[in-house]
Protein backbone atom coordinates (compact mmCIF):
# COMPACT_ATOMS: atom_id res chain seq x y z
CA UNK A 1 0.00 0.00 0.00
CA UNK A 2 2.72 2.27 0.88
CA UNK A 3 4.26 2.38 -2.56
CA UNK A 4 1.05 2.82 -4.34
CA UNK A 5 0.35 5.50 -2.25
CA UNK A 6 4.26 6.97 -2.67
CA UNK A 7 3.05 6.81 -6.35
CA UNK A 8 -0.34 9.08 -5.94
CA UNK A 9 1.61 11.76 -3.84
CA UNK A 10 4.51 12.11 -6.19
CA UNK A 11 3.20 11.06 -9.50
CA UNK A 12 5.64 8.16 -9.65
CA UNK A 13 7.60 5.32 -7.51
CA UNK A 14 10.03 6.04 -5.47
CA UNK A 15 13.93 5.68 -7.03
CA UNK A 16 16.10 2.82 -6.36
CA UNK A 17 17.94 5.73 -4.04
CA UNK A 18 18.12 9.02 -3.54
CA UNK A 19 20.98 11.12 -4.76
CA UNK A 20 22.55 11.14 -1.78
CA UNK A 21 22.11 7.20 -1.65
CA UNK A 22 19.37 6.17 0.78
CA UNK A 23 17.01 3.72 0.09
CA UNK A 24 14.01 3.27 -1.19
CA UNK A 25 12.72 2.15 2.17
CA UNK A 26 13.74 5.58 3.85
CA UNK A 27 11.68 7.13 1.13
CA UNK A 28 8.57 5.19 2.51
CA UNK A 29 8.81 5.91 5.59
CA UNK A 30 5.92 8.49 6.07
CA UNK A 31 3.59 6.19 4.54
CA UNK A 32 4.20 3.69 6.88
CA UNK A 33 3.40 5.44 9.81
CA UNK A 34 6.94 6.92 10.64
CA UNK A 35 7.03 10.18 9.13
CA UNK A 36 9.26 11.53 12.57
CA UNK A 37 11.94 8.83 11.52
CA UNK A 38 11.68 10.44 7.94
CA UNK A 39 11.80 13.74 9.20
CA UNK A 40 14.99 13.06 11.40
CA UNK A 41 17.28 11.32 8.53
CA UNK A 42 19.56 13.09 6.98
CA UNK A 43 18.28 13.31 3.13
CA UNK A 44 21.37 15.44 1.87
CA UNK A 45 23.73 12.23 3.43
CA UNK A 46 24.49 8.85 2.38
CA UNK A 47 23.04 5.99 4.68
CA UNK A 48 26.15 5.75 6.14
CA UNK A 49 27.09 8.57 7.46
CA UNK A 50 28.04 9.89 10.87
CA UNK A 51 24.50 12.34 10.48
CA UNK A 52 22.36 9.13 9.77
CA UNK A 53 24.22 6.66 12.08
CA UNK A 54 21.94 6.60 14.75
CA UNK A 55 19.19 5.61 13.04
CA UNK A 56 20.82 2.51 11.77
CA UNK A 57 18.68 0.25 14.53
CA UNK A 58 16.75 -1.08 14.91
CA UNK A 59 15.09 -1.72 11.16
CA UNK A 60 11.41 0.22 11.40
CA UNK A 61 8.75 -1.18 12.46
CA UNK A 62 7.24 -1.62 9.34
CA UNK A 63 10.22 -2.95 6.99
CA UNK A 64 10.67 -6.05 9.27
CA UNK A 65 9.55 -9.44 9.10
CA UNK A 66 7.76 -9.95 12.17
CA UNK A 67 9.34 -13.20 12.51
CA UNK A 68 12.15 -12.32 13.35
CA UNK A 69 12.46 -9.94 16.34
CA UNK A 70 16.50 -9.64 16.81
CA UNK A 71 17.38 -5.66 16.98
CA UNK A 72 19.73 -5.72 13.47
CA UNK A 73 19.71 -2.97 10.93
CA UNK A 74 18.84 -5.54 8.25
CA UNK A 75 15.47 -5.50 6.27
CA UNK A 76 14.38 -8.13 4.35
CA UNK A 77 12.21 -6.28 2.14
CA UNK A 78 14.47 -6.12 -0.81
CA UNK A 79 13.49 -4.42 -4.20
CA UNK A 80 14.56 -6.46 -7.26
CA UNK A 81 16.75 -4.56 -9.98
CA UNK A 82 16.85 -5.40 -13.07
CA UNK A 83 16.45 -3.81 -17.23
CA UNK A 84 13.03 -4.19 -17.02
CA UNK A 85 11.44 -4.48 -13.65
CA UNK A 86 10.11 -2.59 -11.13
CA UNK A 87 13.43 -1.13 -9.53
CA UNK A 88 14.75 -0.16 -12.55
CA UNK A 89 17.40 2.65 -13.30
CA UNK A 90 15.02 5.16 -14.50
CA UNK A 91 11.83 6.62 -13.21
CA UNK A 92 8.74 4.32 -13.08
CA UNK A 93 4.74 4.74 -12.67
CA UNK A 94 1.99 2.73 -12.85
CA UNK A 95 1.12 3.70 -16.45
CA UNK A 96 5.24 2.09 -17.57
CA UNK A 97 3.88 -1.51 -15.76
CA UNK A 98 1.85 -2.86 -19.32
CA UNK A 99 2.17 -6.36 -17.49
CA UNK A 100 -0.87 -7.40 -15.09
CA UNK A 101 -0.33 -5.23 -11.85
CA UNK A 102 -1.01 -8.75 -9.88
CA UNK A 103 1.59 -10.34 -11.90
CA UNK A 104 4.44 -7.69 -11.24
CA UNK A 105 6.66 -7.55 -8.62
CA UNK A 106 7.30 -4.66 -6.34
CA UNK A 107 9.32 -6.23 -3.68
CA UNK A 108 10.15 -9.23 -1.99
CA UNK A 109 10.70 -10.82 1.97
CA UNK A 110 13.81 -12.45 2.06
CA UNK A 111 16.49 -13.57 4.85
CA UNK A 112 19.46 -11.92 3.36
CA UNK A 113 21.39 -10.44 6.27
CA UNK A 114 23.66 -8.35 4.26
CA UNK A 115 20.54 -5.58 3.25
CA UNK A 116 20.95 -2.69 5.65
CA UNK A 117 17.55 -1.02 5.53
CA UNK A 118 18.57 2.79 4.80
CA UNK A 119 20.96 1.24 2.04
CA UNK A 120 20.50 1.34 -1.87
CA UNK A 121 21.51 -2.61 -2.47
CA UNK A 122 19.10 -4.66 -3.11
CA UNK A 123 19.06 -8.14 -5.17
CA UNK A 124 19.37 -7.94 -8.93
CA UNK A 125 17.22 -10.67 -11.14
CA UNK A 126 20.90 -12.45 -11.64
CA UNK A 127 21.80 -12.63 -7.70
CA UNK A 128 18.17 -14.36 -6.99
CA UNK A 129 18.51 -16.73 -9.76
CA UNK A 130 21.91 -17.50 -8.33
CA UNK A 131 20.30 -18.59 -5.19
CA UNK A 132 17.67 -20.33 -6.27
CA UNK A 133 20.13 -22.49 -8.80
CA UNK A 134 22.60 -22.82 -5.76
CA UNK A 135 20.13 -23.11 -2.91
CA UNK A 136 17.63 -24.84 -4.30
CA UNK A 137 15.37 -22.49 -2.84
CA UNK A 138 15.34 -18.32 -2.20
CA UNK A 139 15.86 -18.05 1.35
CA UNK A 140 12.79 -17.05 3.27
CA UNK A 141 12.16 -16.94 6.98
CA UNK A 142 8.52 -19.01 6.01
CA UNK A 143 9.07 -22.44 5.40
CA UNK A 144 5.58 -22.39 3.52
CA UNK A 145 7.67 -19.91 0.85
CA UNK A 146 8.39 -16.28 0.23
CA UNK A 147 6.50 -13.27 0.69
CA UNK A 148 5.89 -11.03 -2.19
CA UNK A 149 4.18 -8.02 -2.87
CA UNK A 150 2.63 -7.23 -6.29
CA UNK A 151 1.82 -4.06 -8.13
CA UNK A 152 -1.97 -5.02 -7.60
CA UNK A 153 -0.71 -4.26 -3.75
CA UNK A 154 -1.47 -7.89 -2.51
CA UNK A 155 1.02 -9.63 -0.41
CA UNK A 156 0.98 -13.25 -1.32
CA UNK A 157 3.29 -16.60 0.64
CA UNK A 158 4.14 -18.07 -3.00
CA UNK A 159 5.22 -21.60 -3.02
CA UNK A 160 8.98 -22.52 -2.58
CA UNK A 161 8.29 -25.20 -5.53
CA UNK A 162 6.48 -22.69 -7.49
CA UNK A 163 9.48 -20.54 -7.56
CA UNK A 164 11.57 -21.10 -10.67
CA UNK A 165 14.09 -18.91 -12.60
CA UNK A 166 11.24 -18.82 -15.51
CA UNK A 167 8.82 -17.55 -12.80
CA UNK A 168 11.29 -14.85 -11.40
CA UNK A 169 12.00 -13.55 -14.95
CA UNK A 170 8.60 -13.42 -15.40
CA UNK A 171 6.94 -11.58 -12.08
CA UNK A 172 10.20 -9.34 -12.02
CA UNK A 173 9.21 -7.74 -16.01
CA UNK A 174 7.08 -4.66 -15.99
CA UNK A 175 6.30 -5.61 -19.19
CA UNK A 176 7.10 -9.00 -20.87
CA UNK A 177 3.61 -10.12 -21.31
CA UNK A 178 3.81 -12.77 -19.14
CA UNK A 179 1.10 -13.84 -17.85
CA UNK A 180 1.27 -15.62 -14.43
CA UNK A 181 -0.53 -18.64 -13.34
CA UNK A 182 -2.04 -18.33 -9.87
Amino acid sequence: MAVANYESAYDRFPRRSSESGLSWRVELLPFIEESKLHEAIDHSAAWDAASNTEFHKPVPHGLKCHNREDSSSNTQLVGVHSDNSFWRDEETTFDDISDRNCDTLVFIELDLPDVHWMSPNDVTLEDLIELLERDGRLPSLHSAGVLMSFADVSVRCVPHEKITPEFLRAIVSINGGEIIDP
